[in-house]
């Protein structure tokens, strides 16, 4: 395990068993270790979120000199503070973490929709889902998200675009367990059903 100087950090490391346990995210790979945040920090953090010990959480990441280039450590942080129902600071925390590494971006993007979807904004949560799938337009979650905002916003038509450029996207797309689940969601389904009653329907 890597010397850790805070003593704060050493502290809350000693309470955690198994620390060698995966991390939250593998490392960004361009990244000397160094100048990381390592993997028993992060998983640290996230035995402490899941035990409901979200503000100990934050001060084991916020208290680590490399946090700020670390986007594992960034996303981490987010999602602790989205389930403090802090949204806004979880926005900064995913915004800093697309800063340091691009390749980041669809998923923090996908995050934010969490967020924004927590706030009940489904028009905020629509652009942040349609930034995720044309960043990754063969992951579940951009979609998932995409097809639940629409559905709640009563976006029959957009719901309905919004599949058929998935499908165009991603032809497996339908296959996959969370797209299914959420396509069969009551919200998700009865506004499909609505949406294809309506183009079926002739013109009066």
């Amino acid at each position: 395990m890597e010397q850790i100087a805070d003593p704060r950090i050493r502290r809350m490391i000693k309470e955690m068993p198994d620390l060698q346990a995966a991390a939250w995210n593998a490392y960004s790979p361009t990244l000397p270790t160094e100048e990381r945040v390592p993997p028993d920090v992060l998983a640290a953090a996230r035995r402490l979120a899941e035990q409901g010990r979200g503000p100990a959480a934050e001060e084991l990441l916020r208290g680590h000199p490399a946090l700020d280039q670390t986007p594992e450590a960034l996303n981490a942080l987010g999602l602790i503070l989205q389930r403090q129902d802090r949204v806004e600071e979880s926005f900064d925390a995913f915004m800093r973490a697309i800063a340091v590494h691009q390749a980041w971006e669809a998923r923090l993007w996908f995050n934010m929709a969490n967020g924004y979807i927590m706030r009940r904004d489904w028009s905020a949560a629509i652009e942040a889902s349609r930034t995720a799938t044309t960043l990754a337009p063969q992951s579940p979650g951009g979609w998932v998200n995409l097809l639940f905002a629409l559905a709640k916003r009563g976006g029959r038509d957009e719901l309905l675009a919004a599949v058929n450029a998935m499908d165009e996207a991603w032809p497996a797309a339908r296959h996959d367990e969370e797209v299914r689940k959420v396509m069969e969601t009551p919200i998700v389904s009865d506004t499909l059903s609505g949406t294809i009653r309506r183009h079926a329907e002739p013109r009066s």
